[in-house]
């Protein structure tokens, strides 16, 4: 899964990395600690955010239009054997040959 802010000033900017997550996964629990290897309360690798670190990064869009968030979750044919703490151009090069099916979610978020 990747969540990324394509009207951030310069290039898209990515706020989260989520892969290996197990194919019986109903949702992910809230809270998620920001460490590249979680093994609990669900199993799964998270890489580097343009942040330079693992884990979410909420957004912090400078004032005034908003921005667009856009999730994207993919259905891979097989599992992902990254290693924890891949950066989003290493990560994306592994899954993108592997994808089957992709789901998209945008919000928006702004400060006036």
């Amino acid at each position: 899964m990747l969540m990324d802010d394509p009207d951030a000033p310069g290039p898209t900017f990515t706020h989260w990395v989520l892969y290996a997550i197990p194919g019986n996964a109903k949702g992910l629990p809230t809270g998620l600690p920001k460490e590249a290897e979680l093994r609990a309360p669900i199993t799964a690798r998270q890489g580097l955010n343009d942040f330079r670190r693992a884990g979410y990064g909420g957004p912090c869009p400078p004032k005034g239009a908003p921005h667009h968030y856009q999730f994207a979750l993919y259905a891979l044919s097989a599992p992902c054997d990254l290693p924890p703490g891949a950066a989003r151009p290493v990560a994306w090069r592994a899954l993108e040959k592997l994808v089957l099916a992709e789901a998209r979610l945008t919000g928006t978020y702004g400060r006036p």
